[in-house]
């Protein structure tokens, strides 16, 4: 059955290369480097990503990460999972090499757990909300396999909302997938 799904994928597939209505899926591996006010070390984390091409220059996509931080101080450690939703606009599509600016919002949550105490919680879980913009490339080496380079900055609210924010910034790089795709009219 998963070999028949896959060859009724086939046909679509040579169409994909940043077609408009293609959908784009990846996973990364991402680079945290978390505000010096939040006390966390910054650290690694996997991604994933699913998009959907309107255009060849406009796109809609949703991510998710989660990675568990150490605090710079005795502490315990922290999951930290993010969603971001967003619009991304590719600058130059090209066959092969697309630049690409990315904008959205999300929200990022933290809860923290003492790891001798059977998972009971150090202190509620938060959810915050964040506001994102970055950019990068996508690189295809066939139509529907690429490697994606991208770097984002997070503002998230702080205590005192977007008045004085926490900032984050993120490198990602990992392996996109794109299926299906009109040819442009």
């Amino acid at each position: 059955m998963l070999i028949g799904g896959l060859l009724a994928l086939f046909p679509a597939l040579g169409l994909a290369e940043n077609e408009k209505h293609s959908f784009e899926v990846g996973a990364f591996g991402s680079y945290v480097h978390f505000d010096p006010q939040t006390d966390i070390d910054s650290d690694f984390s996997v991604s994933i990503l699913a998009g959907f091409h309107f255009t060849k220059r406009h796109s809609l996509e949703f991510g998710f990460s989660s990675l568990t931080a150490s605090p710079d101080t005795e502490g315990f450690p922290i999951t930290i999972n993010t969603e971001r939703l967003g619009y991304v606009f590719n600058a130059y599509p090209r066959a092969k090499f697309v630049s690409l600016f990315r904008v959205g919002v999300g929200r990022q949550g933290e809860d923290a757990r003492s790891p001798n105490s059977g998972g009971e919680r150090f202190d509620g879980p938060s959810r915050d909300l964040l506001i994102y913009g970055g950019g990068g490339f996508r690189y295809f080496f066939t139509p529907w396999i690429g490697l994606r380079i991208d770097g984002t900055f997070d503002f998230i609210e702080g205590d005192d909302g977007f008045i004085s924010p926490e900032v984050q910034g993120i490198g990602n790089i990992g392996f996109i997938f794109l299926v299906g795709g009109k040819e442009a009219s």
